[in-house]
């Protein structure tokens, strides 16, 4: 928590991948953020070719690990400056390769809706 005095943090994120960098918006004064906001990147290729089927599971995914993991910070917004609150970093090919979705807040990850009420959280 960033601001002790209140007890809240006002977050925002910032995502960097293959050298550009996007910002969320700022959710002022929680301490359960859920940004619930897509991050677009364009995905540059040194060649078009290697995004055909040929390609996919060789110079494609060579060229998408060469680009680096996705970096994901937290922050939180004050009119003076700006603290960190925490990052991780994710994986581009595994979630290239995944084909599920996983929820999950500053906490830990959060159950599926048929496993437990939403909102509720497994243990870190």
């Amino acid at each position: 928590i960033a601001d002790e005095e209140k007890g809240v943090s006002s977050p925002f994120l910032r995502v960097s991948w293959d050298n550009m960098m996007q910002t969320s918006f700022v959710l002022k004064n929680t301490i359960r953020p859920t940004f619930n906001h897509s991050f677009y990147f364009p995905v540059r290729f040194f060649n078009e070719k290697i995004t055909s089927r040929k390609y996919l599971e060789t110079a494609f995914l060579y060229e998408m690990k060469s680009k680096g993991d996705i970096q994901i910070q937290v922050w939180h917004h004050d009119d003076a400056s700006s603290t960190s609150l925490g990052f991780t970093t994710v994986s581009l090919v595994s979630v290239l390769q995944s084909n599920h979705e996983i929820k999950c807040t500053l906490r830990g990850r959060v159950k599926s809706g048929r496993d437990a009420a939403d909102g509720e959280e497994l243990d870190a």
